[in-house]
């Protein structure tokens, strides 16, 4: 779970009701970004942040954004979002530690991500 730091409360109830606006609409199987009348999670945050650049990435004819991409988003501090919480094997991984844990995840280095 990722979230966009330092909103000033203007921001805060505009991205909240565009993710309200969301609510009720069908699963998208397709996985595609350029349609609005059906969504998936990873959408979600495309759609409500609509001022981020995001990676997006073109899949059977269709333009996808995945939690992949969602999370790269979050790696550093000069990144637009912080990570906040972290679940990896079933298991709740330690706030401290969760830029380290997750830029060790998305690298696949799992000797590295820290437990506790």
């Amino acid at each position: 779970m990722v979230r966009k730091e330092g909103l000033s409360d203007a921001q805060r109830k505009a991205y909240l009701l565009i993710a309200f606006a969301q609510v009720g609409k069908a699963y998208d199987f397709n996985f595609d970004v350029e349609t609005n009348h059906s969504i998936v999670c990873s959408e979600l945050a495309y759609v409500v942040f609509s001022d981020v650049d995001w990676s997006v990435e073109e899949s059977v004819g269709r333009y996808t954004v995945s939690p992949d991409h969602i999370a790269a988003l979050a790696r550093s501090e000069d990144d637009p979002f912080s990570p906040l919480l972290i679940y990896h094997d079933g298991r709740e991984l330690p706030g401290g530690q969760h830029r380290h844990n997750l830029n060790a995840l998305l690298q696949e280095d799992y000797e590295s991500v820290i437990w506790d």
